[in-house]
């Protein structure tokens, strides 16, 4: 039967594994992500070799998301891990020094009391866009936050991802003036104009059906 082991007790079990016995070979080793954010869905997922200076590639994939009590498992090298994940409002949450022994199961269940601290002195020098998709049936696939003195809208902030009806997005930007647009899936936007969000400040902005652009 394979065994589950919570992060915290990875450790112990990589350091004196004689404690939990032999294991199987023939069991696979893996881990288990389980967002227990309560109301906040994780967008991305990042695995990276305890010996690794970066975090890699997100492990979600395009388009994919856990929500709220929604898990997700990878078969894995034995080995020690730092783990990240990023939720809708791009805070992080993160895990370091993960041991994940051979032929085990290591599950981590994602709580708010794991979110990364910010350090003061960034978040009094950024700003947040926070957008809503609150175009009922709608979808929105694409998102531009332009400063004002741009003259293009630029990339689509979304990426391959998009905004379903009732969801929300938040982007940490640099305190000034901006004009903000989204489109939905029938290709019809929705526009803003100068909004100003100061340093330490969130601009939300709850897309409505009335705020379609006229033709």
């Amino acid at each position: 039967m394979r065994r589950t082991l919570w992060v915290l007790g990875a450790v112990v079990a990589c350091l004196g594994g004689v404690l939990f016995g032999s294991t199987n070979a023939e069991q696979a080793t893996q881990l288990r992500v389980v967002n227990g954010l309560e109301r906040y869905t994780i967008y991305y997922a990042y695995i990276s070799p305890g010996d690794s200076r970066n975090w890699g590639d997100d492990k979600l994939g395009s388009g994919q998301t856990l929500s709220p009590g929604s898990s997700r498992t990878w078969s894995i090298t034995a080995g020690t891990y730092d783990l990240r994940v990023k939720d809708q409002d791009d805070d992080t949450y993160s895990r370091y020094d993960v041991c994940i022994p051979r032929g085990m199961t290591v599950e981590w269940n994602v709580t708010l009391a794991d979110l990364d601290s910010r350090s003061s002195s960034s978040s009094s020098s950024s700003a947040t866009i926070r957008i809503t998709n609150g175009l009922e049936r709608y979808t929105i696939r694409y998102v531009y936050i332009s400063p004002d003195a741009s003259g293009s809208w630029g990339d689509d902030k979304l990426g391959s991802d998009v905004l379903i009806a009732g969801q929300s997005r938040s982007w940490t930007v640099d305190p000034g003036v901006y004009d903000l647009r989204v489109k939905d899936e029938d290709g019809d936007t929705y526009t803003r104009n100068d909004i100003r969000v100061g340093s330490g400040e969130t601009y939300e902005w709850n897309v409505a059906l009335s705020e379609l652009d006229s033709r």
